[in-house]
């Protein structure tokens, strides 16, 4: 058991998150790689920002720059117009001083640390692990709202739970194999099935 949750509710968890994600799976751009970059750009992109206007902007963004390199080294002017309509402009300026910083201090590969992340600019906790889940396929806690939501309302866990016993239940939800796989069927379970409207109102 985790944090009174039974290994049989953790197992149906997961086979129906799976299974659902199998047949409906999203089909997002950043979901057919494991590229380390493509995973940053559009992890900074999905910051208070919707799926579907993310889309067209991470193709035309990662097609232009397709580099850790590229994007150090782009003219602010290009980099504010291919960020132009995701609003926020200071993401992407963090984002192009990541990639400097990947580059300089790094030899241009995203680190595989999450002590490394934490240090780059406009990374934090929860991008940090994202970022190893995603592009390392890494079992570490990943939290989002929407993730959240899916491990209180099908695991029955008390609304005030601690986010340190709910990084324990997302590290038993999701074991050291298919890290990538599971952490997006779950946000899409969340996203698509589970949402916030369908569930508090």
């Amino acid at each position: 058991m985790w944090v009174g949750v039974a290994y049989e509710h953790i197992i149906a968890l997961q086979n129906k998150i799976l299974e659902r994600y199998a047949i409906h799976k999203r089909d997002l751009p950043w979901r057919d790689t494991a590229d380390p970059y493509y995973v940053l750009v559009s992890e900074i992109m999905l910051q208070q920002t919707q799926v579907d206007r993310v889309v067209p902007k991470f193709e035309a963004f990662v097609e232009a720059l397709p580099t850790f390199a590229a994007l150090a080294e782009a003219p602010k002017d290009r980099l504010l117009s291919l960020w132009s309509g995701l609003g926020f402009n200071s993401r992407v300026l963090r984002l192009q001083r990541c990639a400097q910083e990947i580059v300089s201090a790094h030899n241009g590969v995203l680190p595989r640390r999450r002590e490394l992340l934490l240090t780059l600019p406009g990374i934090g906790p929860y991008t940090s692990c994202s970022l190893l889940a995603f592009a390392y396929n890494m079992p570490v806690p990943v939290i989002d709202t929407n993730v959240r939501r899916v491990y209180i309302v099908e695991l029955g866990l008390p609304e005030e739970i601690s986010l340190k016993d709910l990084e324990e239940i997302a590290l038993a939800v999701i074991p050291e194999w298919r890290a990538n796989d599971r952490y997006n069927a779950v946000m899409d379970y969340g996203a698509l099935v589970l949402t916030e409207k369908k569930t508090w109102v």
